[in-house]
């Protein structure tokens, strides 16, 4: 998987971190991006949480197609799955 570009911004006085979805999961979500609020007006808190988030990211998809290569199957994310993969990244994150 190459790299996705990541970035957090400022909108209306609070962060948000904003990550293209890879190719390989765009059929799998009706997204292209994922995006969240940091829930901080702190540049400095922002920058650090979108690292962590960019990395959990970039764990979990790997994870995914790891699992698809050995059961030869990647179908669409089920309800179950996508709330999987938002409790994985973070608990303020919900489904």
């Amino acid at each position: 998987m190459g790299k996705v570009a990541s970035i957090f911004y400022n909108r209306s006085g609070r962060y948000y971190f904003s990550r293209a979805i890879p190719s390989d999961f765009r059929y799998r979500l009706t997204e292209r991006k994922f995006e969240v609020s940091i829930r901080t007006k702190t540049e400095s808190k922002a920058a650090k949480s979108a690292a962590a988030l960019s990395g959990t990211l970039e764990r979990l998809w790997e994870n995914f197609l790891q699992e698809a290569s050995e059961t030869r199957r990647l179908g669409p994310f089920s309800r179950n799955q996508y709330c999987d993969l938002l409790g994985q990244i973070g608990t303020f994150l919900s489904c």
